[in-house]
């Protein structure tokens, strides 16, 4: 191992434009930019999500910077007045260094879950995601992290629910996040004296009808359970986790009014169970 000309300093410094345009000036043999990393930095700049975090932006000791490219051309073309944003700078830094950038694992959602004091991972994300699937899609993994964990009670409601069912061969297709999307995002909007009949529901449609329906919003439910079996085991293209998310919606929807969904009559998407508030804005990030 060759010796180092000198040990690299660390220090925290605010960032404007100007700055960023004099060291954007000394990037050479980085990576190929990725404009759509850097139009979402840009968003996380607009929506004041910005924080420091401990990757630093890396610059030689002969002035060229070998890390952080994409954020000093996000704040360039924000235009961000002084003070500028917090960065970590990481200065005297060998050329060869930069080998063993972005080596590590990224977090994954049960990761961000537990930072988060939650005991969960990407199924539970999923059943998040599927909870505002028509809506609105989240522009990136922490966010809806944040929202798994805003809906948490709902989220634990669905999973513990579907949980008894996923190891049945024979449910393949029901207890999926299309399924549990739909029960959570009921959950949510539901008063608690309607749960029980939430419960009722989600019985028949994961379980199986013990006797035949005894009236036509059972019916209802017997023939969605069907159709999913039918749909997702369907050879070639087969139902998509949105599809079931909202026939289970729209089928529920009607069995808590008290009558049958009609596949033959009846529009898919008939109602929305879940208002859809704006993502929290915590636990940002800025790399």
């Amino acid at each position: 191992m060759k010796p180092r000309p000198s040990i690299p300093t660390a220090s925290v410094v605010h960032v404007d434009f100007r700055r960023a345009d004099d060291l954007l000036l000394a990037n050479e043999g980085n990576r190929i930019i990725r404009p759509a990393w850097v139009r979402e930095l840009r968003r996380i700049i607009r929506e004041n999500m910005w924080v420091l975090t401990n990757d630093a932006i890396t610059i030689t000791a002969d002035g060229l910077v070998t890390n952080g490219q994409h954020r000093l051309f996000a704040i360039s073309d924000e235009r961000v007045p002084a003070p500028g944003l917090p960065v970590m700078v990481l200065e005297g830094v060998d050329r060869e260094d930069r080998i063993a950038y972005d080596q590590g694992k990224p977090r994954n959602e049960s990761d961000l879950l537990r930072l988060r004091g939650k005991s969960g991972g990407s199924s539970h994300v999923a059943l998040a995601r599927m909870m505002v699937t028509g809506e609105r899609t989240f522009p990136s993994r922490i966010e809806a992290v944040n929202w798994t964990v805003v809906q948490w009670a709902h989220i634990a409601f669905a999973w513990k629910f579907l949980e008894r069912y996923t190891s049945d061969p024979t449910l393949r297709g029901l207890a999926c996040s299309g399924v549990g999307g739909a029960l959570a995002r009921a959950h949510a909007t539901l008063p608690v004296a309607r749960v029980d009949e939430l419960i009722r529901f989600a019985e028949r449609l994961l379980r199986g009808p013990k006797m035949r329906a005894s009236n036509d919003r059972d019916a209802g439910v017997d023939t969605l359970r069907d159709r999913i079996l039918r749909d997702w085991n369907a050879p070639g293209m087969r139902a998509t986790q949105r599809d079931i998310f909202w026939s289970v919606q729209s089928v529920l929807a009607a069995w808590l009014d008290g009558r049958s969904f009609d596949f033959t009559k009846d529009s898919i998407k008939m109602m929305h169970l879940l208002p859809t508030p704006p993502a929290p804005k915590y636990m940002r990030r800025d790399k």
